[in-house]
């Protein structure tokens, strides 16, 4: 049988950071203060097996998500993993689109309880101050990628303020043709200047590994100027930098601050430094964030997402 044909890029599903409140089955509004929603086809159910073991989406059972802040469901045993650093890396991301800037507002704290609205539980802070403070908040879209013969909700989910992604390393890449690993990701719009701060609390699962989970990414191919991986519950950057250890299976806050003109970065976990990366990979000078999962060497890779937050200045 041949491959499946591609879909009407018209058809993709585009989600939007701090929108008004209002969605359909092709847009979802996200406040900057609050997620909450489900992501999905028209009465279609989730199975995080749909696809990989050749049935349909929806036949298999629940994403695993219970309430707010549960993540059940096995990500099943790692099947002889591999802890290499090298391996492919990201392509140039398909399509351009310019950020989107309105109705800006600042509400993260730095502080471990949770703000109003917040998605919990509450990820404690370890060092004092806040990267964003001086900040503006500012609204922003993404699109999802994700394997091409595959609906977005095999991939990924939205529950409860929570989002979910996740790949198995058998997986399409995200064109046909295309020959890079499997990913489903959040490609966020393009920006060419500023100083902009992307912050998340993140939950990786065992056993994914040897996946990237966070890139600041340009127009060019090849990796753009921040790359983090996770390879056995650590996580590093390309360069092999180490961030931090031992993050499976919990939340943690992950901030990049990053400065367009000079291709600057630096990662804070929890709010405490880790990494600073100075003229790295600029490519062709144009940027945008992703998060999710991409390339995998165990038997699945899966993350979730939630108090999502963009800054600049």
């Amino acid at each position: 049988m041949g491959e499946p044909a591609p879909r009407d890029p018209s058809k993709a599903r585009r989600f939007v950071l701090g929108a008004p409140a209002a969605w359909t089955t092709m847009w979802l509004a996200i406040s900057p203060v609050a997620c909450t929603g489900v992501v999905e086809e028209a009465g279609a159910a989730h199975d995080y097996d749909a696809g990989h073991r050749g049935g349909a989406a929806g036949t298999g059972g629940s994403t695993g998500i219970a309430g707010s802040n549960v993540v059940g469901g096995s990500a099943g045993q790692s099947g002889g993993d591999t802890d290499s650093s090298a391996g492919q890396v990201e392509d140039a991301g398909v399509g351009t689109h310019d950020s989107t800037f309105a109705d800006a507002r600042t509400f993260f704290d730095g502080e471990s309880t949770l703000p109003e609205g917040s998605v919990g539980p509450p990820v404690a802070m370890d060092c004092p101050g806040d990267p964003t403070q001086g900040l503006t908040e500012y609204m922003d879209t993404f699109n999802i990628e994700h394997p091409y013969n595959l609906q977005v909700s095999d991939r990924y989910t939205f529950i409860d303020g929570i989002h979910t992604f996740w790949i198995y390393p058998t997986d399409k890449p995200h064109e046909i043709n295309n020959t890079t690993a499997p990913r489903t990701e959040a490609r966020w719009s393009n920006f060419t200047s500023g100083h902009r701060v992307w912050s998340a609390d993140v939950m990786v699962e065992s056993p994914s590994t040897h996946t990237v989970i966070f890139q600041v990414h340009t127009t060019a191919s090849g990796a753009g100027p921040v790359y983090l991986r996770i390879d056995r519950g650590n996580l590093y950057e390309l360069d092999g930098s180490l961030v931090a250890r031992d993050l499976y299976s919990k939340w943690f806050n992950l901030k990049v601050a990053f400065d367009a003109p000079a291709s600057d970065a630096v990662i804070y976990i929890n709010n405490c430094q880790k990494l600073t990366l100075r003229n790295s990979r600029p490519g062709s000078g144009t940027f945008y964030f992703k998060n999710g999962v991409y390339t995998c060497e165990s038997s699945i890779c899966r993350d979730h997402y939630k108090n999502i937050h963009l800054y600049m200045r």
